[in-house]
Order: C-alpha cells, then structure tokens, then sequence
C-alpha cells in the first residue's frame, strides 16, 4: 500500500515539474524569439473564413426571404376568402 501510494505521489510530482517546465520554456522560447510568424496567417485565414460564412449566411437569408414571399403568395392566391401573411423574423440586412 506504502508503495503505491509513494509511487503516484512522484507520478503527480514529476509529471506536473515536467508539465510547468515545459511550459515555461515555450514561453521563454516565444518571447525572446519574437513569437511564431504562423500566427499572423492563420489569424487572417480564419477572418477570411468568417467573412465567407457571413456573405454565405446573408445569401442563404435572402433566398429564404423570396421563398416565403412565394409561400405567401400562393396562399394567398389558394385562399382568397382568408388572407393571412405571416411575417418570419429573420436577419435584417
């Protein structure tokens, strides 16, 4: 018992020492390097990215849109005598 005990007690100890000074050279390593120039790319990669799933999402807005004046329309022309035009709350442009 004595020894499991001791034996994960050094486990923790040494991973965590080991975790921390890893850690702490990479950081080291990152300041007095200047930093990774990847950094930047991927920064604009994943702007460029959020741009193109807002112009895809504006898109896709508007074509629900003219679906819905179509719906509406056919209701509309189905039943003359009970007119009803449902507003769908949707993204403003």
């Amino acid at each position: 018992m004595l020894f499991f005990l001791s034996y994960y007690i050094l486990e923790v100890l040494f991973g965590t020492t080991y975790w921390i000074l890893r850690k702490t050279t990479k950081g080291i390593y990152y300041l007095v390097s200047g930093g990774d120039k990847n950094d930047i790319v991927i920064v604009k990669k994943e702007k460029n990215a959020f741009f193109e799933v807002l112009k895809e999402m504006k898109y896709q807005n508007n074509k629900i849109r003219e679906l819905h004046k179509k719906i509406d329309e056919l209701l509309i022309r189905e039943n003359n005598d009970l007119i009803e035009v449902f507003k769908y709350p949707l993204i403003e442009n």
